[in-house]
């Protein structure tokens, strides 16, 4: 048995979100942590609201954490712009915060 070739190997093309499926998915994201009321935190929101905005109109990329004090909560920030992966914050439990 031998190794399989890997130069036949077929690279798949990175397919793009564009700038108006970006604006929706940031809105939903947008209109979600308007509903969780994490108003209080306005550093931390405008920090992300910077980093939605830059996401929206260049397609930048940003794979980071932003910590809400005193709630013991992290949010994790993954916008990817590639349509294989979902553009996503997500809130995790941290109690050294």
């Amino acid at each position: 048995m031998g190794k399989k070739s890997r130069r036949n190997k077929k690279k798949t093309e990175i397919i793009q979100y564009t700038e108006e499926e970006r604006f929706e998915q940031v809105e939903q994201l947008k209109a979600k942590i308007v509903m969780l009321g994490f108003g209080t935190y306005e550093n931390e929101m405008n920090k992300l609201y910077k980093i939605m905005d830059d996401f929206i109109r260049d397609g930048t990329e940003y794979n980071g954490k932003i910590n809400l004090p005193g709630s013991e909560r992290t949010m994790v920030i993954k916008f990817l712009n590639n349509k294989k992966h979902q553009v996503s914050i997500v809130l995790k439990y941290n109690k050294g915060i």
